[in-house]
């Protein structure tokens, strides 16, 4: 809508406003963008750290209210899915009607469920009692092999619906309903990483590197699931970067500081990207062990991405590839996009992240019918709604 109103002479400011909460090794950042479609300005807040999420609540509430706060969870808090379910009609040559379009996407629904619901207890390590369905949406609809938005009066043999959806911890529910009360939006709660690599749009591998792990994806055939973990962090450089030149974690953070703004000699900069490159070596071994274990295809693209505390210099992993994906997302690709990517220079990179998550069409207004019938049958299975 932002996009449409800033062409109208009359509308001189609409202003737009997403808190993020995410999580980041146990604790949470929070921070926000207030994004003014008249004057095209966007504020970033300064993050703020917390504890655990029921902090970072309490502490926001008395800030008044978000047009949107997206909750972004890390992968041992949440698994999102992306799947596709495919419906065999039994009539093929009669049009479909609203009441076997509600009858099918119900039975899709369960199929979608049954399958992930067990495997997403298994990765957060609760009962499927202790389990939640935060949210879930139609995000793609096909009759045989072609794309539509509303299937309603369409023939065919078979309906294939796409799904996303986000299951979580039972106990985290309470943080979102408190949420609730200050957002003009449903609360957006997904995995962090999982969306991420859906934004590949290509048959890939994505490594999301942090701290002391790197969770590991895979976008295949339609199909977006978190297939293992790595036990290495970007602490695995800085360490080794602090024993090499033998000085403190402190004096490590300002050398990669220095090393993003090209302020160090070329022998230093040497040295760190050595650094780097030998221990990424490492990764890419532990990420061969996690792949063969997925039966995942050994020619299959390889992306990286890092999300990391402090100043950790992203392009020492991160994939320029991957971030090209990310910034697909930023204005929608749309002509004020294009207009606005020399504003974006003065981006950091977790700004420009923070950016593409933010226009992210977490719930597509295409299928805003279908998604309309589904809400209906998933009302019971989302408790904070």
């Amino acid at each position: 809508m932002n996009r449409i109103l800033r062409y109208f002479p009359f509308v001189t400011s609409r202003t737009m406003t997403v808190l993020f909460f995410e999580q980041r090794d146990g604790g949470i950042a929070c921070t926000g963008i207030a994004e003014d479609s008249g004057a095209h300005t966007r504020v970033f807040g300064t993050p703020q750290h917390f504890v655990s999420l029921g902090d970072a609540v309490k502490a926001r509430t008395v800030h008044g209210g978000s047009n949107r706060i997206i909750l972004m969870l890390d992968a041992s808090y949440a698994a999102t899915v992306k799947s596709i379910v495919s419906i065999a009609r039994e009539n093929a040559e009669a049009p479909i009607t609203e009441g076997e379009l509600d009858a099918v996407l119900f039975r899709a629904l369960w199929s979608f469920l049954n399958r992930f619901r067990p495997l997403a207890a298994a990765k957060l390590g609760v009962s499927e009692l202790d389990l939640v369905v935060a949210n879930i949406a139609v995000c793609g609809v096909r009759i045989g092999t072609h794309k539509v938005f509303n299937p309603l009066d369409f023939k065919g043999n078979e309906l294939v619906i796409e799904f996303r959806g986000t299951f979580i911890r039972r106990s985290t529910v309470p943080s979102i309903e408190q949420m609730s009360a200050f957002s003009k939006e449903p609360i957006i709660a997904v995995e962090r990483g999982a969306i991420i690599a859906e934004t590949m749009q290509e048959d890939a591998v994505l490594v999301d590197v942090g701290d002391s792990v790197a969770d590991v994806y895979m976008s295949h055939k339609g199909e977006t699931t978190h297939i293992g973990r790595c036990e290495w962090g970007v602490k695995n450089i800085t360490e080794k970067i602090g024993a090499y030149f033998g000085v403190s974690h402190a004096i490590v953070s300002d050398v990669l500081k220095r090393y993003t703004k090209n302020q160090i000699s070329e022998k230093v900069r040497s040295a760190v990207s050595g650094i780097a490159r030998k221990e990424t070596a490492v990764l890419r071994e532990l990420l061969e062990d996690v792949m063969k274990r997925a039966h995942a295809e050994k020619r299959m693209q390889v992306r990286f991405t890092v999300h990391s505390h402090g100043s950790f210099p992203a392009q020492l992993i991160e994939d320029a590839r991957m971030h090209e994906c990310l910034m697909r997302y930023d204005e929608g690709g749309s002509p004020a996009h294009r207009v606005q990517k020399q504003a974006r220079t003065a981006l950091t990179r977790p700004q420009e992240e923070m950016l593409a998550l933010a226009h992210y069409p977490y719930i597509d207004p295409q299928y805003a019918f279908l998604n309309q019938l589904l809400h209906r049958r998933v009302k019971w299975l989302v408790p904070h709604e």
